[in-house]
């Protein structure tokens, strides 16, 4: 493989973003296991919220992983997780991750994660929170590998069933509950 380089992705890679999105949505035996997002979510993702780290070989775009630091009203998952009041601007959430295809396997969505993990701990977040489905096993590997664990099966993006998974990023923050 080309040399990889990871960099923080503008709007003007969008088009780009949605393309692999869509990409990686055509390849999936089951497709309902991906969320995919809207050009409004992204936009305002890399604008208002947080950022979308791309992976590159050359000048294509083949992976990303959006991280979201900015949390309103109910979508901050540390509520479903029983995190205290005080704790709750202190969290940080996985978005979505994209691996093209052909680039799958080869450690590229790690990579991805441990830059975007850095980047909460860099804006002072205590947890990282993210939701995957019971069904995708790959998605539960790949978070389990970073520390992350079950906190909670809840109902969420239209009443599919979705894992919260969790991890402190600094020693002070409180353990996810066991799941129950």
């Amino acid at each position: 493989m080309t040399r990889l380089s990871i960099a923080t992705l503008g709007t003007s890679r969008l088009d780009e973003v949605l393309a692999l999105q869509q990409t990686v949505v055509d390849s999936l035996d089951a497709p309902e296991l991906f969320n995919a997002e809207s050009r409004a979510y992204l936009e305002d993702l890399i604008l208002h919220s947080g950022m979308i780290l791309g992976a590159m070989v050359g000048d294509r775009l083949v992976a990303y992983r959006g991280a979201k630091l900015i949390l309103g009203g109910n979508e901050n998952l540390g509520k479903d997780i029983g995190l205290p009041r005080r704790e709750l601007p202190s969290v940080a959430h996985f978005d979505m991750i994209a691996v093209h295809p052909e680039f799958r396997r080869k450690g590229i969505a790690h990579r991805l994660n441990l830059q975007a993990r850095g980047y909460m701990r860099r804006e002072g977040k205590r947890h990282v929170l993210a939701t995957v489905s019971p069904e995708n096993t790959p998605s539960i590997r790949m978070f389990l590998k970073l520390g992350m664990r079950p906190a909670a099966l809840v109902r969420k993006y239209s009443g599919r069933e979705r894992y919260i998974m969790h991890a402190a990023l600094e020693a002070g923050a409180r353990d996810s509950p066991a799941p129950g």
